[in-house]
Order: C-alpha cells, then sequence, then structure tokens
C-alpha cells in the first residue's frame, strides 16, 4: 500500500493528486493518512488548503479535526479563516436507546443532552469545541482566543488590515 502511495505521488495529475487527499482524510489508519499528507506537502501543489479548508465544512466531526490536522502541518495562513469558522460546529448525535431506559450524552465540550422515560432514540443537534482546530490556529497564527469566534475574526482582520496583499500582477 505504501508503494502504491509513494508511486502515485509522483504522478503529477489531478486525478492522482484528488486520490492522495482523500486517502489522507478516510484511511483507517492514521500512519497512511499522514504519509500521503506529507507527500502532497512535499509536492507543493498551489490549492492544498483548499479541500482541508472544504473538509472543516463535514457533518462528521472526527474529519473535522482531520481536516484541521492536516492544515496545520500544511502551515498555510491561508486556512485561518475556514479554521476559525470551524472551531465550534454543530453536530448530529442519537439520543435515546428504546423504551423505559434513561439515556445521557456527554461532548467534548462539557454539554451534556438527557433524554429521560425512553423512547426511540431521537437526533439532537450539539455544538462540538473541536481542540485540534483551536491547535491549529494557535500554530498558525501565534495567538489564543480560545474559542472565541468574534475575537478571532477580530484579530483576523486586524491581521489583514496590517498586511494588506497587492493582487496586482508585475508585467
Amino acid at each position: 500500500r505504501r508503494l502504491l502511495i509513494d508511486v502515485a505521488a509522483r504522478l503529477d495529475h489531478p486525478q492522482t493528486i484528488n486520490a492522495l487527499v482523500e486517502i489522507s482524510l478516510n484511511d483507517p489508519d492514521h500512519d497512511t493518512r499522514l504519509d500521503c499528507l506529507e507527500l502532497l506537502i512535499q509536492m507543493e501543489r498551489p490549492g492544498l488548503v483548499v479541500p482541508y479548508a472544504r473538509a472543516l465544512k463535514s457533518a462528521d466531526n472526527e474529519m473535522v479535526n482531520r481536516a484541521a490536522e492536516s492544515l496545520e502541518m500544511i502551515g498555510s495562513r491561508d486556512a485561518l479563516g475556514p479554521l476559525i469558522n470551524a472551531l465550534v460546529t454543530k453536530h448530529t448525535v442519537m439520543v435515546g436507546s428504546g423504551p423505559s431506559q434513561d439515556t445521557y450524552a456527554f461532548t467534548p465540550s462539557g454539554g451534556t443532552a438527557m433524554n429521560f422515560g425512553g423512547g426511540k432514540p431521537k437526533a439532537v443537534s450539539q455544538p462540538f469545541e473541536n481542540p485540534t482546530v483551536l491547535a491549529a490556529l494557535n500554530k498558525l497564527s501565534g495567538a489564543n482566543f480560545g474559542y472565541d469566534k468574534a475575537a478571532w475574526r477580530a484579530w483576523l482582520a486586524a491581521e489583514v488590515k496590517a498586511n494588506p496583499v497587492d493582487i496586482r500582477r508585475d508585467l
């Protein structure tokens, strides 16, 4: 498997790049995901941030955190805005397991959902704080505003204003 990934990384074709990105996000083996990402980073392809920023919007919270870990490794400040948006995400969890049972669900952010009296399982939307996203933001920015999206957005706006980008092309 590693040999196939190494060979694929040598092919400069969009479908190959997409396949490596897919593996880096979805493979069940953590080392395989990291190997693919490292190969993609070594290729220095423009636009590498885009598929990982898109994955931050996933309905699967594990995928959100995998994408954040990848963006931290890529190291591009272009990811700051999408990471700020993914600091706290809402995901649907199932609460309840059957008749006459009291159920409880605890989230990593300390939130709880309770269901007394049983009944059918219910889908409940809950906010999740994403520590991997926060870690990526801290590393890429050198700042730390915790999970306060408003403070992060204000900081990013000040950074953009202080360091404007000249998008004109030299001819």
